[in-house]
């Protein structure tokens, strides 16, 4: 009777295993559940800038800040994105005190 329940107990055990790997107890999220943003369209026009020297101790992200008006209307990333576009072959996080550089500006 107890070699009959331990081979019970590890056939229920191997299927369980077997399950677990194979279809998951987690439940799947179906994809009309994902939520998704999507990015507005952005038309092919020039963008509008500003052409500032930059001062010691500021950042791109201040500057787009102070050109604006004290407010950014768009995502942060898109701010940084915008500012390297506008300035190939220059990154938003390295920018040099003395340099000029163009900044987008948003209405």
């Amino acid at each position: 009777m107890k070699r009959l329940f331990l081979l019970f107990s590890i056939t229920l055990l191997t299927y369980i295993i077997y399950y677990d790997l194979k279809v998951g107890t987690i439940p799947k999220q179906e994809a009309e559940e994902i939520m998704t943003t999507s990015q507005p369209v952005k038309s092919e026009r020039k963008q509008s800038y500003k052409e500032i020297r930059v001062q010691d101790g500021e950042s791109v992200l201040m500057i787009i800040n102070k050109v604006n008006g004290h407010s950014i209307p768009v995502p942060l990333e898109t701010a940084a994105g915008d500012f390297e576009k506008l300035n190939p072959g220059s990154k938003a996080n390295n920018i040099l005190t003395g340099n000029s550089y163009k900044f987008p500006l948003y209405e």
